[in-house]
């Protein structure tokens, strides 16, 4: 049977998702830029409604994935916290600056993550050659790896990920995202074998606030305050009874 992970980025998100069916949530911030590390408050509210289903982005900021020692520190804490407040897991990618998965950084990781669930996330795509980097995230330990397969999305990425599934051998599992939607996900899952995946259904959820002041944006990349998006619970459920339907 395919497990469907969904992105989070809120409780609202959480509880949609987890009404859904879905069999992880993975909870991270700052959406726009490819997300980053939730709060100490939102990983333990998180827990609290969908169990041992959490997995948690461990990603300290936006950009690339070559992380200095103080980065590392807080990533550190943030598994601490992980591992706290009762996630199922933590998600993380670091490279080195040759494009490829820092080795030492990955197992110093593992180690202190134990004995949670590992997902390498779409740092992957940025490796300079996938089948190496991924016999040395199988070496490290490392139980997952999520990826669209170096390209845009999924769909674009079908032969690389139907690739790397064939190398995997049932040795690390293959998480197809990116782009995964009712449209696609069958075509995905058919053509590439994998038995995880990775969406993002999301709706507009509009404001309450009666009283507005449209003069004012809180960020770059805001639009309006007055909506937020989060979990589709309708467009999750049609997936699922896709998958469901193989």
């Amino acid at each position: 049977m395919i497990r469907i992970e969904a992105l989070t980025v809120s409780i609202d998100s959480v509880r949609r998702a987890t009404s859904a069916g879905v069999n992880r949530v993975e909870l991270c911030d700052n959406l726009p830029e490819g997300g980053t590390t939730p709060s100490g408050g939102m990983i333990r509210a998180a827990v609290e409604i969908a169990g041992s289903a959490v997995m948690v982005m461990i990603r300290p900021r936006p950009g690339d994935f070559l992380y200095s020692q103080a980065e590392i520190s807080c990533m550190e804490e943030d598994i601490h916290l992980s591992k706290k407040y009762g996630a199922a897991g933590i998600v993380f990618g670091c490279l080195t600056p040759q494009g490829m998965p820092d080795d030492e950084l990955c197992r110093h990781f593992v180690k202190l993550a134990g004995p949670l669930d590992i997902t390498f996330h779409r740092a992957f795509d940025m490796v300079e050659r996938p089948d190496e980097a991924l016999e040395m995230l199988i070496d490290c330990g490392i139980h997952r790896v999520l990826t669209s397969g170096g390209k845009k999305d999924a769909e674009s990425g079908i032969e690389q990920i139907a690739a790397l599934q064939s190398q995997a051998k049932g040795r690390i599992s293959i998480m197809a995202g990116g782009g995964i939607k009712e449209h696609n996900v069958l075509k995905i899952i058919q053509s590439t074998g994998i038995q995880e995946i990775h969406i993002n259904i999301r709706k507009e959820i509009p404001s309450q606030m009666q009283f507005r002041n449209e003069n004012v944006k809180m960020g770059q990349f805001t639009t309006t305050e007055y909506i937020h998006s989060t979990s589709d619970e309708d467009g999750l459920r049609r997936i699922i009874d896709l998958c469901h339907s193989l």
